[in-house]
């Protein structure tokens, strides 16, 4: 879901987009084991997940950022991945 708000991406870029959706996802696993104790409240959590992977998210970001050539595409994107992410939480 994440590589499709980046539009067409091309095949040189994918591999990495991939690969840093990967990471992200590896992040939050780790984060949501260390923090979830199963009482606390889910958006607290997500909320700190969000912190710990916060540099992840960025490189996301950046990376799909790549693919981006329009003005709107280039500033609308970083705010709807940040819309989206703890939701992905």
């Amino acid at each position: 879901m994440l590589l499709a708000l980046a539009g067409c991406s091309g095949a040189a870029t994918q591999e990495d987009q991939h690969a840093a959706v990967q990471r992200w996802q590896s992040c939050v696993s780790r984060e949501i084991d260390r923090l979830d104790d199963g009482r606390s409240d889910p958006v607290s959590v997500a909320y700190g997940i969000s912190g710990a992977c916060a540099v992840l998210q960025e490189e996301l970001t950046q990376s799909l950022l790549k693919d981006v050539h329009t003005t709107l595409g280039r500033a609308v994107l970083p705010d709807r991945l940040r819309e989206m992410e703890l939701q992905s939480i």
